[in-house]
């Protein structure tokens, strides 16, 4: 999963040095290790993809900045999608993720796009975070 993170063509996707398993990095703010939780990866791809959405946009929406809120929910779907390499209904099965039926969606479509369609897709996304204050 870290090698298809770090294979994502795009320049402003960054990833931590390196990713750790959850409990040997433990740090005053919390553990962002990933996590195979009872043998399912997606625990883990949605950690590692938090750590390289942390590190690449830096920034949290304000709480009333709804549209943001969508697009950074988009970005981090979408790379929890790329880190899988699966099909994103399969990745998505049996998940009871509440409120970001619309964000999955739109993911799963973007990851089905080329690779240059896919930039045009996380630009937009990154525009309307930049909009709401986020520069990263």
């Amino acid at each position: 999963m870290a090698d298809r993170l770090a294979w994502i063509p795009q320049g402003w996707v960054k990833q931590p040095a390196a990713f750790y398993e959850f409990g040997l990095r433990p740090t005053r703010l919390g553990d962002p290790g990933f996590d195979i939780a009872e043998g399912h990866v997606r625990p883990a791809a949605i950690s590692m993809a938090a750590q390289v959405s942390t590190q690449s946009l830096g920034c949290t929406p304000p709480r009333n900045a709804r549209r943001a809120w969508e697009a950074s929910n988009r970005l981090d779907l979408w790379l929890e999608y790329r880190a899988m390499g699966t099909d994103p209904k399969a990745a998505d099965a049996g998940l009871n993720m509440v409120g970001v039926a619309q964000e999955q969606r739109a993911a799963g479509e973007a990851v089905a796009l080329t690779e240059a369609e896919q930039e045009v897709w996380a630009a937009k996304q990154r525009a309307q975070m930049k909009k709401a204050g986020c520069e990263g």
